[in-house]
């Protein structure tokens, strides 16, 4: 077993203005380093929101920091 965080340092920073910072599905993925098939999931489970431009999805920053530090764990009583 490593000793890699299990968060990584970049996403550990709350992003700076909520309404400014749009990802892309890709973006998205990197961001939380998981796989776009991942993003889509969490999307239609309804865990994440996602936002339509044009024929687009886009996700805020924001959205995919509160879903990392804001979420409870399953095991967690």
């Amino acid at each position: 077993m490593s000793n890699l965080p299990l968060i990584p340092n970049f996403a550990k920073t709350k992003p700076t203005s909520k309404n400014t910072d749009w990802l892309t599905t890709e973006e998205a993925a990197t961001y939380l380093k998981t796989s776009v098939h991942s993003i889509r999931n969490m999307v239609h489970k309804g865990k994440l929101r996602c936002y339509k431009f044009q024929s687009r999805n886009r996700y805020l920053k924001q959205d995919l920091f509160d879903l990392i530090f804001n979420t409870p764990h399953k095991n967690y009583k």
